[in-house]
């Protein structure tokens, strides 16, 4: 059975690409056990997320899986967990790369972090690391952005932060058409929000 660790930890791989890694190395950057990024890996490749390279058995993410997890899965599994106002550390769609492409709203989730400065209204992150991980990995900060974006049943954004993840996972750069269709639907959804 998954934990949100170990999404954490696939994001994380993600954010690695072709650097190497180590298990030690990993733990340290996400600020959790070197045993639990062990346990972590063995739960990934049970369930098909990562697999080994056949030319030098480097652990890999497999993007397919890992997107269709996070596009179709991840609602239901590590849905959002959203409380009270608060200072922390913004995330889904007030914060890169969603912040860009999204009407600004009031409400901002952020993670609760007292050493951040962002106020808005709780958004529980996977793992309670998570801001001190991405203080240090801004790669890793829009991977869980996105995420947490895809995360929320409420969020009316979902299909942006599917598209921007589907193009990351791609290892693309938005399309010129796909910036067009992202900013059609930002007019769109501004037009019925002041109609409504």
């Amino acid at each position: 059975m998954l934990k949100p660790q170990d999404v954490v930890l696939a994001l994380k791989l993600l954010a690695k690409d072709e650097e190497p890694w180590s298990q030690g190395g990993l733990a340290q950057e996400m600020s959790i056990s070197a045993s639990e990024v062990n346990s972590g890996i063995k739960r990934l490749a049970l369930t098909h997320l990562i697999e080994h390279e056949a030319h030098n058995k480097r652990w890999q993410v497999v993007r397919p899986a890992i997107r269709e997890f996070l596009v179709s899965g991840i609602q239901y599994v590590f849905p959002a967990e959203k409380g009270a106002p608060c200072i922390g550390m913004a995330t889904a769609n007030a914060a890169h790369p969603l912040r860009g492409c999204v009407p600004e709203s009031n409400i901002t989730p952020v993670w609760p972090d007292k050493k951040a400065t962002q106020s808005g209204f709780s958004f529980k992150p996977l793992y309670p690391s998570v801001p001190a991980a991405c203080n240090n990995d801004g790669e890793l900060y829009q991977w869980l952005a996105l995420v947490d974006a895809l995360r929320d049943w409420d969020n009316p954004h979902r299909d942006i932060a599917q598209v921007l993840l589907t193009e990351k996972l791609s290892g693309r750069r938005q399309s010129e058409s796909a910036q067009e269709k992202l900013r059609g639907s930002n007019k769109a959804n501004h037009q019925m929000d002041l109609l409504g």
